[in-house]
This record gives structure tokens, C-alpha cells and sequence, in this order.
């Protein structure tokens, strides 16, 4: 299970949401090094088939270069969304897939009503997220449960942001519980949060050399877009034979449900709408780095 933690807020206590992370056990070796260590932990745990589950993009493709690399089984799971509007991110995953020699199956989805009464029923049973993604990690681990198997989502990127020059920080929303919370209610044991998948990764991460130095200087990512440029160049600097790609999705084309789907969940649950801000300071001295 992942080093990520988190306490929900409950009625009447007035506990905040927020997170933390779990200490590290040892001194963590370079971030090429702690991937293979998750994957090979991952593999202790599942003891059944490993499904990764990949959009296509680069996030999940550095999970599938690592699993490979190890030798370690696994097929892969890409949803479709109707009228085709991901076609170009799984276009990636499918080539990743037939250069390698990995089975690979594609499950379409349909999001007007993932993002419709499916998503109702999910917020009505507790399930409440604040981007509608968090339903599509719903909707992978339900597949491959039911399978059998053992999922392992791309998730758990440290996106940095800062509003100032107080410091850098991650921003962690309720969404992030969502996955979580459907597999502690089921009893079902999948990873969805990968790059968080052990202290060691996390930390290593940030000792990255232009992490490390892009951490000490806050102007960087003032800019929200900036979070997302930086994460692909690291990622592709650290694997160089990644395809470089468009942060595309599908959804963008889907706004109408996507759009629709956050106001409902807005309305309905304001009270449920909530946020952690982690600095990098305080994430570091969780982690004990």
C-alpha cells in the first residue's frame, strides 16, 4: 500500500482533512532505483496478475518501463471513452504495448453516464470527488477486481505549486481518498497511487538533481501550469526514450459531462469539497530526508 495517509474530517470534531506521509526505513537510493523497489514490493503484495492501467500517458508508461525492465508479468488496461475522444493517448499505449510484446486490453467506457447517474450513485454512497477522474479509478479498479487481478494506476505525481515565496507545496484534495476509500470498503488491495508507493520513492523524487534545485526556487511554480511542463521533463530526462506527447486526456473533449459532473458534486456536497496543503518542508521532515 502506499506511504500516502490521510484523516478525513468527521462531524462535530472539527478534524481537518490532511495527509502525511510514512518515515523512511533506510536511506533512499537514486528515483530509478526506488521504481524497481516498488514494482518488486508490488509483486510481493499482489500475488495475483498484475494489471497496469494506462492511458497512454507518460505517468503510466515510466510504470510499464519499470515492470518490464524487472521482468515482472503484466498486461495492461486502457478505457476508451466514447466517441473516441482519448483515441490519441491510447494510440501510445497501444504501440508501448506491441513493441513490447504485452497484452492489452481496451475496456470502453461510457463517460455520459459514468459522469452521469453512475456518478450519482457513487457520491450518494460516499464517493466524493472533486475532479470526475476520481470515478475513472473507481471504474479501473472495479474492472480488474472482478478479473481477478491486481491494478496499479500511474497516480501519485508530486505536482508542485506555489502562490509565493513562502515555499513550495502539494496540494492534496478529497478526491485523492476516493480510490482509497472504495478499496478499504471492499477489502480489495490494488495500488493507485504508484509514485507514492513507498517513503524512498517519494523522497528520491525530490534528491533528483533538477527537482532538488527546481525546490529552491518557488517563482517556478507560481505559474499552475508550469507543475505539469516540469513533471514531463523530469520524467522524460529520467527516461529518454519516452515519446514525447500533448497533456491530452480525452475528457477535454468531453466538457459538457466533465463540467456538469463537478458542478453536481459542488452543489450537492460543498460540505465535502475539502484541501491539504503539504509544503515540501513538512512532507521532508515526515519522511525523515
Amino acid at each position: 500500500m502506499s506511504a500516502f495517509n490521510y484523516i478525513l474530517p468527521r462531524a462535530g470534531t472539527g478534524t481537518p482533512f490532511s495527509v502525511s506521509f510514512d518515515p523512511c526505513t533506510r536511506v533512499p537510493k537514486s528515483w530509478k532505483e526506488e521504481l524497481d523497489n516498488a514494482a518488486l514490493d508490488i509483486v510481493r503484495e499482489a500475488k495475483k496478475p498484475i494489471w497496469i492501467c494506462s492511458s497512454g500517458g507518460i505517468d503510466s508508461e515510466v510504470v510499464c518501463e519499470t515492470f518490464f525492465k524487472l521482468g515482472i508479468n503484466f498486461q495492461v488496461l486502457s478505457l476508451r471513452y466514447e466517441r473516441d475522444t482519448n483515441v490519441h493517448d491510447i494510440w501510445f499505449a497501444q504501440k508501448w504495448c506491441a513493441e513490447h510484446g504485452v497484452a492489452h486490453d481496451i475496456v470502453d467506457v461510457s463517460v455520459s453516464s459514468l459522469f452521469g447517474p453512475e456518478l450519482d450513485e457513487y457520491a450518494r454512497n460516499g464517493y466524493i470527488g472533486e475532479q470526475p477522474f476520481r470515478y475513472l479509478q473507481i471504474r479501473m479498479l472495479e474492472i480488474v477486481e472482478k478479473r481477478g487481478g491486481y491494478a496499479v494506476l500511474g497516480g501519485g505525481e508530486q505536482l508542485f505549486s506555489a502562490q509565493d515565496d513562502s515555499g513550495i507545496f502539494l496540494k492534496f484534495t478529497g478526491g485523492y481518498t476516493v480510490p482509497l476509500e472504495w478499496m478499504r470498503r471492499h477489502d480489495a488491495r490494488h495500488e493507485p497511487y504508484f509514485y507514492f508507493r513507498t517513503p524512498e520513492l517519494c523522497a528520491s523524487f525530490q534528491h533528483i538533481s533538477i527537482v532538488s534545485y527546481a525546490l529552491t526556487q518557488p517563482h517556478l511554480f507560481k505559474n499552475e501550469s508550469n507543475k505539469f511542463v516540469f513533471k514531463r521533463f523530469v520524467l522524460q530526462s529520467e527516461f529518454s526514450q519516452l515519446a514525447p506527447r500533448k497533456k491530452f486526456n480525452g475528457l477535454e473533449l468531453l466538457s459538457k459531462e466533465r463540467i456538469g459532473a463537478i458542478k453536481r458534486v459542488q452543489e450537492q456536497y460543498p460540505e465535502k469539497i475539502y484541501s491539504h496543503r503539504l509544503t515540501i518542508a513538512d512532507m521532508r521532515q515526515q519522511l525523515g530526508v
